[in-house]
C-alpha cells in the first residue's frame, strides 16, 4: 500500500557503480528510455523499489545491453557501405530465420522499412 515506483540504476561496470537513471523521482511507468548512451558500450542495469518513505527494496537481477545503430552490422559504431552489402545480402529475402536480427517490423523479409531505418541512421552521422 504504500509502494511508490521503481528507481533505476546504470552502470558500465558488473555489479557495482551503479548511477540513478530517474533522478530523486520514482518510476511509475514500467517503460523507460535510456537515451544519453554512447553506442557500442556494454550497460548494465539494476532496478529497486520505493515505497513512499523512499525506502529502496534489494537490487533486481542485473540486467545488461549493448546499444546498436541500426544498420551498423559490421559493429564499427557507424553506417557505413560494408553495412549496406550486408543488407543488399538479405534484401526481400523472406526467411525469419535469417532476417530475425535485422528485421524491424518482424515481417520475416528485409524490405523498405529496415532500408529506411538505415538510412536515416547513416545520415544522423
Amino acid at each position: 500500500s504504500d509502494f511508490a515506483g521503481y528507481n533505476l540504476y546504470r552502470s558500465v561496470k558488473s555489479g557495482s557503480d551503479y548511477f540513478p537513471l530517474n533522478g530523486t523521482t520514482p518510476l511509475t511507468d514500467p517503460y523507460f528510455s535510456d537515451i544519453y548512451i554512447i553506442y557500442g558500450t556494454k550497460y548494465y542495469y539494476v532496478v529497486k523499489a520505493v515505497d513512499t518513505s523512499q525506502n529502496e527494496s534489494y537490487a533486481s537481477q542485473e540486467v545488461t545491453a549493448i546499444p546498436r545503430i541500426y544498420g551498423d552490422f559490421d559493429n564499427s559504431h557507424a553506417v557505413n557501405l560494408l553495412d549496406l552489402d550486408y543488407l543488399y545480402d538479405y534484401w526481400l529475402l523472406n526467411d525469419c530465420g535469417q532476417t530475425e536480427d535485422i528485421d524491424i517490423d518482424d515481417n520475416c523479409t528485409v524490405n523498405f522499412v529496415e532500408f529506411s531505418e538505415m538510412a536515416e541512421n547513416w545520415l544522423k552521422q
